[in-house]
């Protein structure tokens, strides 16, 4: 009897981690993909970037953010002579019940956490990790 209570027991705890774990993959393929910042012209002046928007081959401003399924992180920035990318590493921190997810990023060697505002499935909300000591809270649109 002991035997079976405990067999029970252990079975409730695999189905309650196979069903967290399932929970957790979840959110991390809602993230996993590509998402183009909204409107990156403002964000472009307000850099004051010295792109001239007569220069038939200047690419137009754009921040993505590439959010890989095996933890790897890719950032890519055009803002008039602003042209970088970063790569990096990111996980998941904490789902909220509500429409909130918190992650963790490592770029360049800093580490900083980033609140992520679900607008719906293919528009956020966060600071982008690459611009974490900036603070400003920017809209991501999912490309694919």
């Amino acid at each position: 009897m002991q035997a079976s209570k405990a067999l029970r027991k252990l079975l409730a705890l695999l189905v309650a981690a196979t069903l967290l774990s399932g929970c957790q993959q979840a959110v991390n393929s809602r993230l996993v993909g590509t998402w183009k910042m909204d409107n990156a012209e403002t964000l472009a002046k307000k850099v004051d970037s010295e792109a001239d928007s007569t220069d038939q081959d200047a690419q137009p401003p754009q921040m993505t953010l590439h959010f890989k399924s095996n933890g790897a992180l890719e950032t890519v920035t055009q803002l008039g002579k602003i042209d970088s990318l970063k790569t990096g590493s990111w996980k998941l921190r904490e789902k909220d019940a509500g429409d909130k997810t918190k992650i963790e990023c490592s770029i360049d060697g800093l580490t900083s956490q980033h609140e992520i505002r679900w607008v719906d499935r293919s528009t956020i909300r966060l600071a982008p990790p690459n611009m974490s000591g900036q603070k400003m809270i920017m809209k991501f649109v999912r490309t694919e």
